[in-house]
């Protein structure tokens, strides 16, 4: 054999051991992601259970309190949220504001500015301007 090619084997080897290791340990988390899908699946369809006998037990004590005392009480109605599909809310979220000034050198008609702003330092017009009163 060539002089360092036993070296170079013996890594490979040793690399190919790692990659194996490595394929059981992936092999083991996506079995374990895929478990825990199940039971998240499972718990959210409980707690949804749950939210439609606890509403059905408030609707009856509604109307059990209206036969007893003749007195409407309003019902509570408890709904389950998934934080997965639930919907962003638009006062808490921000708006991406690292796109700011990108278009400033772009046509501005395409950008939706009026074209009677200057968008260069030659020659601008500023008496199309409202307010503008030559100096």
């Amino acid at each position: 054999m060539i002089f360092g090619t036993q070296r170079l084997l013996a890594a490979i080897a040793e690399h190919r051991r790692e990659y194996s290791e490595l394929l059981v340990q992936a092999a083991a988390i996506q079995g374990e992601n895929r478990r825990l899908k199940l039971e998240n699946q499972r718990l959210i369809s409980n707690c949804s259970w749950f939210a439609h006998r606890l509403n059905q037990i408030e609707r009856e004590r509604g109307q059990l309190v209206q036969a007893a005392i003749g007195v409407k009480i309003s019902v509570p109605e408890f709904n389950v949220v998934n934080t997965d599909k639930q919907e962003k809310d638009a006062l808490t979220e921000l708006p991406d504001l690292s796109t700011i000034g990108e278009d400033a050198n772009d046509d501005p008609e395409a950008a939706g500015r009026p074209t009677f702003m200057p968008t260069g330092a030659e020659n601008p017009d500023y008496s199309l301007m409202p307010g503008y009163q030559k100096q």
